[in-house]
């Protein structure tokens, strides 16, 4: 890691769909060099994954926080659940008194509580104990990586567009959740419209704030840190 490296994660953290042109501007460097080391980063572990920060409140989804501490042969098992889960959005191994922690979502708080229930009765025999909460929103603050003393933050509008998405603009949130890089054209793929058509959609899901913002996963252990 030099300081090439942290001017170009740290514009990825602040939008990660910035495209190459824009980064490179923002750095100082030609397209060649930010599109190498983005390919690096990601065939070297340091990005994990380039995500879209969505507004599931707005969408109607309430989450809740879930940490379980195991015996040693149920970490496997719960992972492989975990994965095929379409109501567990996040999940991480942890050091310390916990072995797992993951983000439930629902509908409301008592599907929520269902899911919580189902997974405290399914893997009984293995939990040692465990910690449940309902919260509203996470914030990232990955800057402090490269020692930015800018936070970054999710979009502000100077007002919020009033504006009611349809099965497209779900089908759109879905691929950008995915990966935020992914581009309009490769997204027509999907969803049945022109790629001019969805990156206005793409735009005024901003602007309603259905899209919060647009960042990086990084491997902390990659560049030479710990996570706690």
């Amino acid at each position: 890691m030099d300081k090439i490296d942290s001017k170009i994660l740290l514009e990825l953290l602040k939008d990660s769909r910035a495209p190459i042109s824009l980064i490179a501007k923002k750095t100082k460097l030609s397209r060649e060099v930010v599109g190498y080391r983005m390919e690096k980063y990601v065939s070297g572990g340091i990005i994990k994954e380039f995500f879209t920060q969505i507004n599931t409140v707005k969408l109607g989804y309430t989450s809740a926080l879930l940490f379980l501490s195991l015996k040693n042969d149920a970490e496997e098992e719960l992972i492989k659940y975990m994965k095929s889960s379409e109501f567990i959005s996040w999940a991480g191994k942890q050091c310390g008194k916990w072995s797992i922690g993951m983000a439930i979502y629902g509908k409301n708080m008592v599907e929520v509580q269902k899911i919580f229930e189902e997974i405290i009765n399914k893997f009984q025999n293995s939990i040692q104990s465990h910690l449940f909460e309902f919260y509203k929103n996470m914030e990232f603050f990955y800057e402090k990586y490269f020692n930015s003393h800018v936070l970054l933050s999710s979009y502000k509008n100077k007002f919020e567009l009033v504006y009611t998405i349809d099965d497209y603009d779900k089908k759109i949130l879905k691929l950008l959740s995915k990966n935020s890089r992914i581009s309009c054209i490769e997204i027509s793929k999907y969803v049945p419209i022109s790629s001019v058509a969805i990156s206005q959609r793409i735009k005024n899901l901003e602007k309603s704030k259905y899209i919060l913002s647009y960042s990086i996963y990084i491997s902390p252990s990659k560049i030479g840190l710990y996570q706690f």
